[in-house]
């Protein structure tokens, strides 16, 4: 199995879960493997939720894509594809930590907040998601 492969089937299983969730309105893989790359370097997902009642349990699917591969990106938008943050990659939120003293890093636990981090409509490839 190639690594698109691989990929494509990480992401099918997080939707697979992911859309069973009431808070999850639309999933789209994005970046390299939406664009196929035959070499993409990570699997990069955009989740738009209503609200992040359902958020713990969605970082904890993200956190499952590390049995195909480690490297992965979960960006969440609200209903109006504002950029809201990204899933932590860690199971024990840092709120508290080096790695989580942003304004907003950690509330919900699991959101990860870069300030530094803009968000580009072309990185997506197609826009709205």
């Amino acid at each position: 199995m190639n690594m698109n492969e691989n990929l494509r089937l990480a992401a099918k299983e997080f939707t697979e879960k992911a859309n069973k969730l009431s808070s999850v309105i639309e999933i789209a893989i994005v970046g390299s493997v939406a664009g196929g790359d035959p070499y993409p370097n990570d699997l990069d997902l955009a989740v738009v939720i209503r609200s992040f009642d359902d958020f713990e349990i969605l970082a904890k699917y993200a956190r499952q894509i590390s049995k195909y591969y480690h490297a992965w990106e979960v960006f969440l938008f609200n209903e109006d594809l504002k950029q809201l943050g990204r899933v932590c990659y860690r199971k024990n939120c840092p709120t508290m930590s080096v790695d989580c003293l942003v304004p907003g890093c950690g509330n919900p636990p699991h959101l990860s907040v870069e300030p530094d981090f803009e968000y580009d409509e072309s990185m997506f490839f197609e826009s709205p998601i």
